[in-house]
């Protein structure tokens, strides 16, 4: 049985010797760490209870990491995942984002550099469910924004404060890779020619919303939900 005095990590690796490794290396560090060497044992787990990280490899027997991402519903899952590759091609990159990764390391990594970013995963994850809706209630509501996932909403935050890619990255916890990932898809969804065009799309919805309300604040108080009646974060 696990023990859930510590924080739990899911390690998803058909690697037995990376596995061994990265198990022994985050037990070191305080971590409970759950194993599994392939996809549906971790998917039957992941719907049982939500560790506080989870670590996928993209190439796994049977369903590929991609696919299990595909599978969880990352928008609802309670728990950042980061996509482990050995193979960082833009292209895997940008589907394990769009997908719903947390963030993409590739292999091979150092040991205190993995861990830094697993610490920086969930720490930042803790305050995802306030910032996101933070974010919608600061942005006064713009064309598309329905568009965006929570992530994305984290990092528009960032860029109309005026931060670049790196201070992006390195305010929530995650690779410059996959920051520019994630403008490159805001930039589509919101069909922004650059940067300073994406400031005015959400700066004058922004002033519109003012100008209707009085205080730019959302009529439910920033809560979204799905279809089932859950809050979306």
């Amino acid at each position: 049985m696990t023990n859930q005095a510590y924080p739990e990590i899911y390690l998803v690796e058909d690697d037995r010797d990376i596995r061994e490794v990265l198990a022994a290396l985050f037990e070191s560090v305080g971590y409970t760490v759950t194993c599994f060497a392939e996809t549906n044992s971790f998917l039957a787990e992941a719907r049982k209870r939500t560790p506080q990280c989870v670590l996928l490899d993209i190439q796994l027997p049977g369903t590929s990491g991609l696919d299990a991402l595909s599978r969880i519903d990352t928008h609802r899952f309670r728990a950042p995942i980061i996509v482990l590759s050995a193979h960082c091609r833009t292209q895997v990159v940008v589907e394990a984002v769009k997908r719903g990764a947390f963030d993409f390391i590739e292999k091979p990594f150092a040991p205190d550099t993995i861990v830094e970013r697993v610490q920086n995963s969930v720490e930042t994850w803790r305050h995802d469910k306030a910032q996101f809706h933070a974010t919608r209630r600061r942005s006064g509501g713009f064309p598309g924004e329905e568009l965006l996932t929570p992530r994305e909403h984290d990092v528009l935050a960032r860029i109309i404060e005026g931060d670049s890619s790196k201070e992006v990255a390195l305010q929530l916890g995650i690779s410059f890779r996959t920051v520019q990932v994630h403008r490159a898809r805001i930039m589509d969804k919101l069909k922004a020619r650059n940067t300073a065009d994406l400031v005015n799309i959400v700066f004058n919805a922004k002033s519109r919303s003012r100008d209707k309300t009085g205080g730019g604040e959302l009529a439910d108080g920033g809560q979204h939900y799905f279809a089932d009646g859950g809050p979306r974060w």
